[in-house]
């Protein structure tokens, strides 16, 4: 169970159904992975803004026994309410080919982050994968990962930050 406010660590990466290998671009200066928890107020003032969270391009192939394959990308931001992960903002999904040998060739993506005067709730990326059958638009297998990266703008100054990123709210 977990401490009011704080929020958990994301839960494991997790499969369903029929799935090729997947996983996730080397994490980089550019595109550093993290959950954030960012931004204070003072005298009535708010300070240390986070812009937006994003991830790295999945990479993901057709099941083995696929001679190509349609694959979906979806990015859904959630925020920590204190007990759990609420589902904010989502992407619309990216659907691209694959092989067994060739990924499908997903961009990185990202959603801009509301702004809470008042507050600053954790917040983490969630992207969904999901392989789709040989008709083009059943769902024959899903996948759900958890990294993310983020970008804040700390007195004036935009950034990307690798790992948690801490500061002000931790």
């Amino acid at each position: 169970m977990a401490v009011a406010g704080v929020p958990p660590p994301p839960p494991p990466d997790t499969t369903t159904g029929k799935v090729g290998p997947y996983g996730w671009e080397l994490d980089s200066e550019l595109f550093p992975a993290g959950r954030c928890r960012y931004g204070f107020t003072i005298d009535g003032n708010y300070y240390n803004h986070l812009n937006k969270l994003g991830v790295d391009a999945p990479v993901a192939y057709a099941r083995p026994s696929r001679t190509t394959q349609r694959i979906g990308f979806r990015l859904t931001l959630q925020r920590f309410d204190g007990q759990h992960w609420v589902k904010g903002k989502r992407s619309g999904w990216s659907i691209k080919p694959a092989k067994p040998t060739d990924p499908a060739p997903f961009q990185a993506r990202s959603l801009r982050v509301s702004r809470n005067l008042n507050s600053a709730p954790a917040r983490r990326a969630k992207v969904e994968l999901r392989w789709y059958g040989r008709n083009g638009h059943s769902v024959t297998g899903t996948a759900t990962m958890f990294p993310d990266w983020y970008e804040a703008t700390e007195m004036e100054t935009t950034h990307s930050q690798a790992g948690h990123c801490g500061g002000t709210t931790g």
